[in-house]
This record gives structure tokens, sequence and C-alpha cells, in this order.
């Protein structure tokens, strides 16, 4: 009867039956178990030299999984583009308001209380003050947007590269398992 897996030769685990199939805990090749009588003039084959020392099997070789890597990178791309594309409106206005306006917009004071419309000059300065005031609540709203379409972008990529992360961990815990 042979129970061993025929790619590497570990061991099935324990409970193995003939005519099931199981996953090999080395190399987790499905391997399915069945009876193959052996010729009674045949001898049992000889033990490999490492086997026969008594010296421990080495460990398959593990690599970091490219799948993983890959993801990572194709994630960051995809979030970059969906990022440009949220705030492309955003930063066209906020390009505008600061070629029409310069940096000093964000500077802009509230204009005051409105004087009476008896006092025409002293209305018409008032209208200038609320005018550039309006002016900076646009960029700061435009601001807002860049902002947090940036960290909603930002945090959504920290968690799936955090899944992917556990997913690796949780791949490489299993072989390491496996393997022992």
């Amino acid at each position: 009867m042979t129970l061993a897996c025929p790619e590497c030769g570990a061991p099935p685990p324990p409970g193995t039956t003939p005519g099931r199939a199981y996953a090999c805990p080395r190399c987790r090749n499905p391997v399915l178990a069945r009876e193959r009588p052996r010729p009674r003039d045949e001898p049992a084959p000889e033990p490999a030299p490492a086997q026969a020392a008594g010296a421990p099997l080495a460990p398959p070789r593990r690599r970091f999984p490219l799948w993983a890597v890959v993801s990572v990178v194709v994630l960051g791309a995809a979030y970059a583009g969906t990022y440009q594309l949220l705030t492309a409106t955003a930063a066209r206005d906020r390009a505008r308001i600061l070629r029409d306006h310069g940096p000093q917009v964000a500077a802009y004071p509230e204009p005051g209380a409105a004087p009476s419309l008896d006092d025409r000059v002293a209305y018409d300065a008032w209208s200038a003050r609320n005018e550039r005031y309006r002016t900076r609540l646009e960029y700061e709203r435009v601001e807002r947007v860049i902002d947090g379409a940036f960290l909603a972008t930002a945090a959504a990529f920290g968690l799936q590269a955090a899944v992917t992360a556990a997913l690796v961990l949780k791949m490489r815990r299993k072989r390491l398992r496996a393997s022992a």
C-alpha cells in the first residue's frame, strides 16, 4: 500500500485511508491514497543518506509570494488613479483660485457686519471684502475635498495592503505547520 506523496515522498497525515484524497503536508499537492501491492521479492527501499543518519529534513525553500507584491503594486496604481479622478475638478478649481487671487487667498479676513445700504461707498468696500472672503471659503472647501479624498484612498489602500499581508502571513504559517 502506498500513501506517501508521489511528488516529494512525504508521509501522509495521521488517519489517512486508501481511496481518499488528502493535501500533502509538505508540498500541499493533492494526493489520492491508493493501495498498491509490493511484490514479495522486491526489497524495501533503502532510506536516503540524510534520513539514515537521523538528520532532520531540510524544509522546502520558501519564496515570498510574488502575487502579494504584484497585488500591492496594482492596488497602489489603482488608488492613485482613483485619487486623480476624484480630485480632478477640485484641483482645477484650486489652481484657478490661486491663479486669480494668489496664495494670499488663504489669509483673506472675514468682511465683518454689512453696513447700511444708505452709505454706498462703505457698502461697496464691504461687498469687495465679502467677495474675497467667499473666495477664501471656496478655496478651503476645495482643499477639504482634496484632503478628504486623499485620506479615504490612503486608508482604503492601507487596509487592502494589510489584508494582503495578513494572507501572506497566514499562508506561511500554514506551510510551516505542514512541513513540521
